[in-house]
Formats: C-alpha cells, sequence, structure tokens
C-alpha cells in the first residue's frame, strides 16, 4: 500500500517530483543543459553535507582520512569525473519518465538520506571494520552477517525486479552493457598487475565502488523504485569518496614488489586492444548498411541518381 501510494504520488505533477531548476534553464533556452547541472549540483552538494557530518565532530577521526584542503577540492573533482562517466553509461541523460527529476524531492530525500545513515553506519563497531576482501566473510560478526543478509537480500529482490522489468521491455542490454565495460577495463587492470608487473595486491571493494556499481540496475527510471535505490546508492558514492577520498575507486590495494610497466608489457597491451579495434573494424565493413539508390528529378534540373548508405 505504501509503495502505491508513492507511486501515484510521483506519477502525477506535484511538490516531490518537480524540479528545482527545469524552469530556470527552459525560460532562458538552456533546457538541453538541465539534466547534466542537476546531476553535478546533486553531487557537490552531498559532498558538502558529508563534510559537514564529517567535521562535526560527531564522528571518531579514525572514520576517515584527514583531507588537505587541496586534497578537498581534488577528491570532489575527482568524483565528478567519474560521475559524469556514470552518467553517460547509466544514460541518465535520456530522459525516460518527465516526472522523474534529479534534482527533485523525490531523489534528494533518498539521497541524502542515504549519507547521513552511512556515516553514522560508519561508527557502529562491528561495521567499522568491515572490509570486502577474499574470505571476508569468515571475519565477520553475528550482528555484521545479521545485517548484511537483511541489507543484500532486500538489494538483490529490487534487482530481480529491475532484470525482470527489463527482460519483459527487451532492454537487458542497457543493464549489462555497462557492467561488461567496467568489468573489461578493472579486469585489464588485474592483468597488468598480476601478470605482467608481478604484483602482489589485495582486493577491497569500497562501499562507494559497490554503491556506484549497484546504481547501474536503476539506470532505467521507468518506475519509482528504481529512482529511490539508485539515489540511495549515490548518496553513498558521494559519502564515500568525502569520507576516503579517491582510494574509493581503488579496489587493488597494497600492491607491493611489482616492477614497472615495461616496453615489453605495454607493447603487448597495445597488440591487444588492436586485436579489438580491427575485429570492430571487420565488424563494421561485414555488416555494412547496403546503399539505397534513389532516383531525383526537379523542374529544370538534369535527372540524377543519388545514392544513401
Amino acid at each position: 500500500m505504501p509503495y502505491n501510494l508513492i507511486t501515484k504520488i510521483s506519477s502525477t505533477d506535484n511538490i516531490l517530483n518537480r524540479s528545482f531548476f527545469k524552469g530556470i534553464f527552459t525560460k532562458y533556452g538552456y533546457k538541453q543543459y538541465h539534466r547534466m547541472f542537476s546531476w553535478l549540483f546533486t553531487l557537490v552538494y552531498g559532498y558538502f553535507l558529508s563534510q559537514v557530518i564529517k567535521t562535526s565532530g560527531y564522528l571518531d577521526q579514525s572514520s576517515y582520512y584527514n583531507q588537505s584542503a587541496a586534497g578537498f577540492i581534488y577528491d570532489m573533482l575527482n568524483m565528478l569525473a567519474y560521475s559524469v562517466c556514470l552518467y553517460h553509461m547509466s544514460g541518465l541523460q535520456k530522459n525516460r519518465n518527465s516526472f522523474y527529476n534529479i534534482d527533485s524531492l523525490l531523489y534528494w530525500i533518498p539521497y541524502l538520506s542515504s549519507i547521513i545513515g552511512f556515516a553514522a553506519l560508519g561508527e557502529i563497531s562491528w561495521l567499522r571494520t568491515l572490509a570486502i576482501t577474499w574470505g571476508f566473510w569468515e571475519r565477520l560478526t553475528n550482528k555484521a552477517v545479521n545485517f548484511l543478509l537483511i541489507s543484500s537480500g532486500l538489494l538483490i529482490s529490487f534487482i530481480i525486479y529491475q532484470i525482470k522489468r527489463a527482460c519483459y521491455e527487451n532492454r537487458i542490454r542497457q543493464l549489462i552493457c555497462p557492467l561488461f565495460i567496467i568489468g573489461f577495463v578493472y579486469s585489464l587492470s588485474w592483468v597488468i598487475l598480476s601478470q605482467i608487473e608481478n604484483a602482489s595486491s589485495i582486493l577491497h571493494l569500497h562501499h562507494a565502488f559497490l554503491a556506484a556499481i549497484f546504481s547501474f540496475w536503476f539506470s532505467n527510471w521507468d518506475n519509482v523504485s528504481a529512482i529511490i535505490w539508485h539515489a540511495i546508492n549515490i548518496g553513498i558514492w558521494a559519502e564515500g569518496w568525502n569520507i576516503y577520498g579517491t582510494e574509493e575507486v581503488y579496489i587493488f590495494m597494497d600492491s607491493k614488489n611489482g616492477t614497472n610497466l615495461s616496453l615489453l608489457g605495454s607493447v603487448s597491451i597495445i597488440m591487444f586492444l588492436s586485436i579489438f579495434l580491427l575485429s570492430g573494424l571487420r565488424f563494421t565493413t561485414i555488416h555494412k548498411n547496403p546503399s539505397i539508390k534513389r532516383s531525383v528529378s526537379f523542374p529544370g534540373i538534369e535527372h540524377t541518381t543519388i545514392e544513401i548508405n
């Protein structure tokens, strides 16, 4: 019943889903920039909110790392750079439903709540030491196990719901493709570290990184649960960048005893990528769109035939 009520409210023009900035951008002829602006503004607002929480004195100093002024700015700029990639890979620039806006209370309420909530969760002793590395489940306390079972079960149930909708609407590739790209990039990174540089490293999945990955499953805003869960994950993403900085996207920690990437290693990577490049070119050549010939004639102009690709 509450979910149906929220869905009904969010599908009508009201204060819950009304955009803060769309009217201004539309009035002055910049409507095409509204969505990107609202995305970046939301992230910057959340980043500074996390900074307010961090410096308020309510968090233990061991819960975050001390940023310099320059570090604070560069972490924010790095977050925005990565977030632009998330924006386009998720297809958020495509406004599928005019009632769902980034700069709306429907998005901001769960977004800001997740920033505050995850900052508070970091103060819980049995969660503060939780690190997603190989074999982490062997170190979990009973409270941590129960928390992870409930939270992950809830998240997975909504992911399955989004997958079912995507399959029904024949757009499952839109959800899987970004994950494939991320997997390819980090797999290549692992090959460079372990196979080419011979560096020993620890796989460590930070909460902000995982939140960004999970957000891809909720990038198609055709239902209210998608936008709410996307807001929650992006709130965790912004909070993580402020609390821990750029290390939130480092999944290979404590790399040691490695050598610098040599000429041979660089050439090997270039050859590997060139194979992909040539494969794409070959595929394009084989599946080239057949040309269509059309006859065009105008009064006073010699009859001619044009070719349309």
